[in-house]
């Protein structure tokens, strides 16, 4: 109960628009305060940060990092202006530029100190001998951790940035949701299904695994922007995801999601259908969507891609080629479903390669194989949000 309340705490005052006394950190020149966008609370979770879009505005909140090896360098996201702050992934601990860590301008990169008191993983702990998974690149095992292990060796920077479409924004797919658009504003009630393997589930974010910032998965995200965007608190949903699955279960357990007579179904399926034949995959999930039409015909359906798998595990097969491995013919694959079933897609795997093309995948995944961190999670959530309804906090 004591986790509860307090989660709903953190949701609430995260739709105040007033900032910490964290704030203080904005640029103290007026000429400067009217340059940038107001900065938003950045050391605790707030549903208003933590929602609003990596491709929009000026300011990106809390991106993670991970380095291995003290004197690893790890590129930004988007070309920073200005580094606001550089905690720990718990938000708890504060380093210090020019004792902790620099930053490098023209490599876009945040550089530890020989002294610095971030955390680091030692290159022969990140690659043993021998391992559950192995890596590609250097022909040894891979580290891999279920719990928080790779949390608390991460940070989180919050930073201005400049934001020329380094990547592609999700598609406005709201014309194809004009019940749930009519149930969202007029306050009816509302019930929502999400549907997939363990980034569903929530796998990994600081909420599933109980640690500071609390911040709860992309269902609850979702779920909880849609209350505050539209002043509906008549929203429910229900999360029939369930981890280590791939869609030939969901095929055979969509009664999961039909019995709930939801009014939206949110699909999020590929993860663990990886090294699946496209059309193998094609068929499992449009027998989802039909049994979901069939029990359900008031049903209104969105399709979402999935992040990739860490590229330099052998057992994926990707090869780190993310460019042309069998996770963008799955997305491709979920795009023509949505054409002939006039369905939208949230395109997860499209915006995950471009990420992927700027930062490390060790500074964006919760276990090292297959789960997101709370700031690829949040991608997410701003993605399907803006599928969804065109709309953005």
């Amino acid at each position: 109960m004591k986790k509860k309340l307090k989660l709903l705490s953190l949701l609430l005052s995260g739709l105040t628009v007033a900032c910490s006394a964290s704030c203080a950190d904005t640029p103290q020149s007026e000429s400067a305060k009217k340059e940038y966008s107001e900065l938003l609370t950045y050391n605790e979770f707030s549903l208003k940060t933590y929602m609003q879009p990596v491709w929009l505005g000026d300011t990106v909140y809390n991106e993670t990092l991970m380095f291995i090896g003290s004197s690893d360098e790890q590129g930004l996201l988007y070309p920073a202006e200005e580094i606001i702050s550089v905690t720990s992934y718990d938000l708890k601990t504060t380093y210090t530029e020019g004792i902790d860590y620099t930053f490098s301008k023209e490599k876009n990169a945040i550089i530890p100190t020989a002294n610095t008191n971030m955390p680091f993983i030692f290159e022969r702990s990140y690659y043993p001998a021998d391992g559950v998974y192995h890596s590609y690149s250097k022909g040894s095992g891979l580290l891999f951790s279920e719990g928080p292990y790779f949390s608390n060796q991460q940070v989180a920077v919050t930073y201005r940035a400049k934001k020329d479409n380094l990547i592609t924004p999700p598609t406005d797919c709201s014309a194809k949701y004009p019940k749930l658009k009519a149930k969202l504003e007029s306050g009816e009630k509302l019930k929502i299904c999400f549907f997939g393997d363990s980034i569903t589930v929530g796998g990994n974010g600081s909420g599933f695994l109980d640690i500071a910032p609390f911040m709860p998965g992309f269902a609850d995200l979702v779920t909880e922007s849609l209350k505050y965007l539209y002043e509906n608190a008549d929203i429910t949903m229900v999360n029939k995801a369930k981890g280590g699955e791939t869609t030939n279960w969901g095929m055979l357990n969509t009664s999961l999601v039909t019995d709930e007579n939801p009014d939206l179904v949110v699909l999020c399926w590929g993860m663990n259908d990886a090294n699946m034949p496209a059309q193998n995959f094609a068929y499992q999930l449009n027998k989802i969507i039909a049994y979901i039409v069939a029990a359900c015909p008031d049903a209104e359906i969105l399709l979402v891609s999935s992040m990739f798998p860490n590229g330099d595990i052998t057992e994926y097969r990707i090869y780190n080629d993310y460019e042309n491995c069998n996770m963008m013919e799955l997305e491709r694959a979920q795009e023509e479903i949505a054409v002939e079933n006039d369905l939208g897609i949230a395109k997860i795997t499209t915006m995950h390669k471009e990420v992927l093309k700027r930062k490390s995948y060790y500074s964006m995944t919760g276990n090292n194989v297959n789960h997101p961190t709370d700031f690829m999670i949040r991608l997410y959530a701003q993605s399907i949000l803006f599928a969804l309804t065109g709309k953005t906090i």
